[in-house]
């Protein structure tokens, strides 16, 4: 019955503990490192399909709608791109507080310090708007006087046409994508090599998905 299954999937979250998951965070910085000198949107796709090519789909049971990015009901993701690098240094802290510990093991820690913090310290977003926002800003912006929720990253919103894709299918999508850059390769209005760049990163988008 639905009411049995929807008690089983939120007794199995409730009773879950929350793990530090680095799959993802490994994945995305892999892929960052092997496309240095490439223009950044090409880049990003790569990264979403590197990182679709290495998570397996993980369905868990009684699951009606799936997709989950951690391995584990409760997993505590590091998006070190953003502002998220901002916890490694406090992860200790977050291993042993009283409340909403997370579980983070000796291994976990040695792959963050080697692979992800040393990578990410003057690359991510944080680092950038550190680096390029005038220091008396920043002092308002940390004093607690204003609230600004992204004071380093950005905003994640989406409107995606999901008729439109569902309808035609990513094959096609990727299709026309290629269509595109082969349109603006072809060009010499200023703005042709971006829109080709941007065909082309939608053309591994598609593939990936």
């Amino acid at each position: 019955m639905a009411a049995s299954r929807i008690e089983t999937l939120r007794n199995n979250l409730l009773d879950s503990t929350t793990s530090l998951y680095l799959e993802r965070t490994q994945l995305y910085t892999e892929s960052l490192k092997q496309t240095e000198g490439e223009p950044r949107i090409i880049r990003q796709a790569k990264a979403l399909a590197h990182m679709l090519e290495g998570i397996p789909v993980r369905i868990l049971p009684g699951e009606l709608v799936v997709g989950v990015i951690a391995d584990k009901i409760r997993g505590a993701i590091i998006y070190p791109e953003a502002h998220g690098a901002r916890v490694i240094p406090e992860l200790e802290e977050i291993k042993n507080r009283d409340k909403r510990s997370v579980v983070i093991t000796d291994e976990d820690m040695k792959i963050v310090q080697d692979e992800i913090e040393s990578y990410w310290a003057d690359k991510s977003m944080l680092a950038h708007g550190e680096r390029n926002i005038p220091e008396a800003t920043m002092e308002v912006v940390y004093s607690g006087s204003v609230f600004l929720p992204t004071e380093a990253a950005g905003f994640g919103h989406l409107s995606i046409n999901y008729p439109m894709l569902f309808s035609m299918g990513f094959n096609k999508s990727k299709a026309i994508a290629e269509e595109r850059v082969l349109e603006y390769a072809k060009k010499t209005a200023p703005d042709s090599t971006s829109k080709a760049q941007f065909y082309s990163a939608a053309a591994i988008v598609a593939e990936a998905v």
